[in-house]
């Protein structure tokens, strides 16, 4: 999901790709593999924090799904998903993975931007692990167009890298790298998120935070 650089872009296509190879010979679901590589439960992630807000009637979404780790999880308790990632990888393969598995439309896109989707067309956005990779400027122009295509009282929510609790302070000092070189990992602060969510147009605006490097921000169109 992460466009920052060409080498970050094709960085996650190698992953992607790495897990769909390695499920085709195994024949295991790659974003079980996935969650493996990165030490995450994806459907504990979705109980949690995103299936909460699904109902049946919704059209759903989904910035950055990559392989679908969320995903397969909120396709089947919604009317629709609109699955939006800058992977050409995952665009294609996204398809043929949930084919008959529930109505839903794959956008690649090429600008922080959702031209293919009309205004007050969606009830819930959700994005897992991308805004953690978004410098501010994209970031604000996602925001705006998450306001412009919800419906009024449309819902928000996603997670981000909280530089203010104990576990994001830790997790930058482990993924710093060298000086000169670009880090896929963007820090934010619940008062600059919430800043920056409020002057996108939402409103009942809050992040749920913890100890934990993710905070989650909930907001209302």
């Amino acid at each position: 999901m992460i466009r920052p650089d060409e080498w970050a872009r094709g960085e996650w296509d190698d992953w992607f790709e790495d897990w769909i190879d390695e499920a085709a010979r195994s024949g295991r679901d790659p974003n079980d593999i996935g969650d493996e590589r990165w030490h995450v439960d994806s459907e504990a992630v979705a109980r949690e924090h995103y299936l909460p807000l699904v109902r049946p009637d919704d059209v759903v979404l989904e910035l950055g799904p990559g392989t679908g780790r969320i995903t397969r999880f909120v396709l089947p308790r919604c009317r629709r998903m609109i699955l939006a990632d800058y992977s050409r990888v995952v665009c294609r393969w996204l398809p043929l993975h949930f084919r008959g598995e529930g109505s839903f439309d794959v956008v690649h896109l090429s600008a922080p931007t959702f031209p293919s989707i009309p205004p007050n067309s969606v009830d819930l956005v959700i994005s897992h692990g991308v805004f953690e990779h978004l410098d501010f400027d994209d970031a604000s122009w996602f925001l705006e167009d998450f306001a412009r295509v919800l419906r009024p009282d449309g819902k928000l929510r996603f997670n981000y890298e909280n530089l203010l609790s104990a576990g994001g302070a830790a997790f930058l000092g482990k993924h710093r790298i060298r000086p000169g070189h670009q880090n896929v990992f963007r820090f934010y602060t619940p008062e600059m998120m919430e800043r920056m969510v409020r002057l996108a147009g939402f409103t009942q605006v809050r992040s749920l935070t913890s100890d934990d490097r993710w905070a989650f921000l909930d907001a209302v169109a």
